[in-house]
């Protein structure tokens, strides 16, 4: 079982999207590793960064104008009370602003925070279990309950890093209503056409590259797979989710090289059991992905373990 994420995992996260507000008061928070992050975006014109992935849940809310998101196989379309929500080590990535102004608001929290709040009748963890199950990270709010939604989440943004007394305590009860909320009333919107034949195959390809990291495979190998032609599938794939077939396969290795490192395997192991028979190769890859080497990325988890 993997080890949850540590403080120099989160920072790890802010320093991705240069969050240097955040990680200013990351060591100043009366000296506890940060579990739970809320803040505000803004964003106008094009950016945008490339996939990434991290090890912490991510809960997305479009509160103003309408974006493009790709998590995995998938491309999803949202406009204000739209949630995506997103589980540790998914690829994904905000691809365009389709109209704007635009505005989301971003949660995320350690699998420590959440499971925080688990009791014998009752797992806020229930609704990304859903979108594990159904392939489907899109949910919308339900308009009875929108403005509450709202409102909670901008609640939470003026507690977050608070000192004053009680806020820390009122920042979770927001947090727990605002879980407890999505999991009973939240209704789940169905990817379009989503069982269709190029949905279908975008998934298999997706799965088969997932189930064989281990294993030197290519995009050849992942084209007999699903029976499509090299160039066929990867113009498909590219269409489909917004990142190439090679690009998905690269940072699903390394995503499972971090993995493997934290829990205490060498560098040269994690390498082989990614697929990555050359050393050198899986070096450069991983250092130009997490701007560091591994070596100093295992030296930076185990000072903050």
């Amino acid at each position: 079982m993997s080890k949850r994420p540590t403080a120099f995992e989160i920072e790890e996260y802010l320093q991705r999207f240069n969050y240097t507000d955040m990680i200013n008061n990351i060591n100043n928070f009366n000296g506890e590793t940060l579990e739970c992050i809320i803040i505000k975006k803004e964003q106008i014109g094009t950016i945008f960064n490339d996939f990434h992935h991290h090890s912490l849940y991510e809960m997305l809310y479009i509160s103003k104008g309408k974006v493009q998101y790709g998590i995995e196989d998938q491309k999803y379309d949202l406009s204000a009370g739209d949630f995506i929500l997103i589980a540790p080590n998914i690829l994904h990535k905000l691809l365009k602003i389709v109209e704007e102004p635009c505005e989301r608001i971003v949660l995320t929290f350690t699998s420590k925070y959440l499971d925080s709040f688990k009791t014998e009748n009752t797992d806020l963890s229930v609704i990304f279990q859903k979108i594990s199950s159904s392939n489907n990270h899109k949910l919308t709010v339900l308009p009875a309950f929108k403005e509450e939604i709202f409102d909670t989440l901008n609640k939470m943004q003026g507690l977050f890093l608070s000192k004053e007394y009680g806020n820390d305590i009122l920042f979770k009860s927001y947090f727990a209503q605002l879980l407890v909320r999505l999991n009973k009333e939240v209704s789940f919107i169905e990817t379009e056409n989503e069982s269709n034949e190029k949905n279908i195959i975008i998934h298999k390809a997706k799965m088969f590259a997932i189930n064989n990291l281990d294993k030197k495979i290519s995009i050849t190998d992942i084209a007999n797979e699903v029976g499509l032609s090299v160039s066929r599938l990867s113009h498909l794939f590219k269409e489909k989710t917004g990142i190439s077939l090679l690009k998905f396969l690269n940072k699903k290795r390394l995503t499972r090289a971090k993995d493997l490192l934290k829990n205490g395997y060498s560098i040269a192991n994690a390498a082989n059991k990614c697929g990555y028979n050359d050393y050198s190769s899986f070096i450069r890859a991983f250092t130009k992905e997490y701007r560091m080497s591994p070596t100093i990325y295992i030296k930076n988890y185990e000072n903050q373990s």
